[in-house]
C-alpha cells in the first residue's frame, strides 16, 4: 500500500520527548490514518517506539479492505483525513526540530532515568507512585507506575492538565471548554 509518514512533536510541558508517528494512505480516498505514540528522555528511542507502535496498527488496517465489515468500519467510522484533522498533520509555521534542539536528559542507567522522570514530575507538583506486582514465583519483577493528575489516552475530561497545559505553553489563550476538545476516540 502507499501511505505517507510523519512524526509529530508532542513533547508537553514536563520536557520528557513525545511523538506521534502518523501514516495516511495515499492510494485511495479512505486514507486509513494510522497513529503510533513514543515517549523516552532520548527522543531517537521516542521516535522509533512511535514509529514501531503505527507499523503495528498499519499491517492490520492496510490488510482490510473497506469493503469488509467490522473491524475497518470501526476504525474508519470518522472518515478521518488530513483535510478534516489538520492537528493530524505537521504546521508549516513551526520550524522542524533536529536532535540537537532536545537537551540530554537520559544517561547509560535505568535507575537514573527512572529518577529523572520521578524529579520531573515532582517539580510539576506530581507524585509518582510505584506498586510492586513482582510473584516470587515467576522471579520477573514487574511494578506498576502511577502518576496522578496525568492523563490516559483514552478520553479523560476532568478538569486539570487536558485543559491547563496547552494555556501553559502557549497553544490557547485560556483553557479549551469540553465541547471544544477533539471528540474522536482513540481506536486501537
Amino acid at each position: 500500500r502507499k501511505r505517507d509518514l510523519w512524526v509529530l512533536d508532542i513533547t508537553s510541558d514536563l520536557g520528557i520527548p513525545a511523538f506521534a508517528a502518523v501514516s495516511a494512505r495515499t492510494d485511495q480516498e479512505q486514507e486509513g490514518i494510522i497513529a503510533g505514540f513514543g515517549a523516552h528522555l532520548d527522543p531517537r528511542i521516542a521516535i522509533l517506539r512511535a514509529v514501531t507502535e503505527m507499523n503495528q496498527l498499519g499491517f492490520y488496517v492496510d490488510d482490510v479492505e473497506p469493503s469488509e465489515t467490522g473491524s475497518w468500519e470501526e476504525w474508519n467510522k470518522h472518515n478521518l483525513n488530513r483535510k478534516d484533522h489538520p492537528y493530524m498533520v505537521p504546521n508549516p509555521d513551526i520550524p522542524l526540530k533536529l536532535y540537537s534542539d532536545y537537551a540530554q536528559q537520559w544517561s547509560d542507567d535505568i535507575y537514573e532515568d527512572v529518577m529523572t522522570c520521578v524529579n520531573i514530575a515532582q517539580s510539576a507538583g506530581m507524585e509518582t507512585l510505584v506498586l510492586d506486582q513482582t510473584r516470587p514465583d515467576i522471579g520477573l519483577n514487574v511494578v506498576k507506575v502511577i502518576v496522578p493528575g496525568m492523563r490516559h489516552f483514552w478520553a479523560r475530561f476532568a478538569p486539570g492538565r487536558l485543559y491547563d497545559v496547552p494555556v501553559k505553553l502557549g497553544l490557547f489563550a485560556e483553557p479549551l471548554r469540553e465541547d471544544q476538545l477533539n471528540q474522536i476516540p482513540m481506536i486501537l
